[in-house]
């Protein structure tokens, strides 16, 4: 996650739907805030876990196989990584579980249901796409996970770190 950009170079910085795919969560929040301009907003928009945990996840999932390469956490846990950066508390959140439930609904309701056209989300995700696609939605609807807007803005002062290391 060594961003190749200097320090101080964005207003804005987004992360659309690739959190569930990084472990190191608080490298992930160091380099948005080292390349952000003071006063600049970090925009996450991420699928995250609700109220249940990630044992409970049936995979294939659009993001990940197995749970080897997943990492969806819980929302705390962006908002740890966002403090232990510099960048303090959310300043939006959005939990956008119901939308996804609607938008699944409707998507499922249409002649083809939930399954992919020739050249849309199965030419990403593969063969496998309405299964990961169902499998997600089965855990939205279950309230295992949920899409998650977070927005966070560096502070006008803040301390950029060259870099935070972390091990276990």
């Amino acid at each position: 996650l060594d961003l190749p950009f200097q320090e101080d170079s964005f207003d804005l910085t987004t992360l659309l739907h690739v959190g569930m795919n990084i472990a190191d969560k608080d490298l992930l929040f160091s380099e948005a805030l080292r390349v952000l301009r003071p006063g600049g907003i970090f925009v996450v928009y991420d699928i995250m876990l609700d109220r249940g945990n990630a044992s409970k996840l049936r995979y294939p999932l659009p993001w990940a196989s197995d749970s080897e390469h997943s990492f969806v956490e819980k929302e705390e846990k962006y908002q740890d990584a966002a403090e232990m950066a510099g960048f303090g508390e959310a300043v939006v959140k959005n939990h956008r579980g119901d939308y996804a439930i609607k938008l699944f609904t409707l998507l499922s309701e249409r002649p083809n249901g939930l399954s992919s056209p020739p050249l849309a989300i199965s030419t990403v995700f593969g063969k496998e796409a309405p299964t990961k696609l169902k499998n997600m939605v089965h855990a939205i609807n279950s309230k295992v996970i949920a899409p998650v807007e977070l927005f966070f803005r560096k502070p006008n002062d803040a301390y950029t770190p060259k870099r935070i290391s972390c091990s276990l």
